[in-house]
C-alpha cells in the first residue's frame, strides 16, 4: 500500500496566540488547505518538513540497500529502524 499524503512543500503559519497551522502549497489561485493545527512553533516546524524527511529518508535506504549491495529486505543494521519508520508511515517502501 503506498501512502498517499498530501505532496509537499508544506509551511507553517504562525497564527497567533500559540497557535500554528500547517498548509500545503497554494494552487495557482493562491489558495492552500490547512493540514494541521499545533501549539507549538517546533512541532509546527517539524511536521512541516515531513514530506522532505519522508523522500530523504526513502532515498536513503534505497541508497543504502540498493546501490551499495546491502540485502534489501531491511536487515542491514544501519536501515533496520528506517525501514521501520517507513513501515509504520504504511507506505510501500523498497
Amino acid at each position: 500500500m503506498k501512502t498517499t499524503h498530501t505532496p509537499g512543500p508544506w509551511h507553517y503559519v504562525d497564527c497567533g496566540e500559540g497557535l500554528h497551522a500547517i498548509h500545503d502549497q497554494p494552487d495557482k489561485r493562491g489558495r492552500h488547505e490547512q493540514l494541521a493545527t499545533v501549539y507549538t512553533k517546533d512541532n509546527a516546524r517539524l511536521i512541516a518538513a515531513a514530506p522532505e524527511l519522508l523522500a530523504a529518508l526513502e532515498e536513503l535506504v534505497l541508497r543504502c540497500d540498493g546501490e551499495e549491495g546491502v540485502r534489501a529486505d531491511g536487515s542491514n543494521i544501519q536501515t533496520m529502524r528506517a525501514h521501520a519508520i517507513l513501515e509504520k508511515i504504511g507506505g510501500e517502501h523498497e
